[in-house]
């Protein structure tokens, strides 16, 4: 099952956006977003693994260097 809608489209500027204003909203230190970077990172090599998704270049680009 591989989901390719507009509406299904995570990108590159939507995470980091979620990221930035978690760190803000709840006052975390960098090494919590890194973490939080990382968690996003092993769920979307799965999904990937899965084939729940198709393979996002960009999405890993951002997810492995931060």
């Amino acid at each position: 099952m591989i989901y390719n809608t507009c509406e299904n489209i995570l990108n590159v500027e939507n995470l980091r956006n979620y990221l930035s204003n978690y760190q803000e909203k709840n006052k975390s230190s960098r090494v919590t977003i890194d973490n939080i970077r990382r968690i996003l990172s092993t769920y979307f090599s799965w999904l990937e693994d899965e084939n729940y998704i198709l393979k996002i270049i960009l999405l890993h680009k951002l997810l492995l260097t931060n």
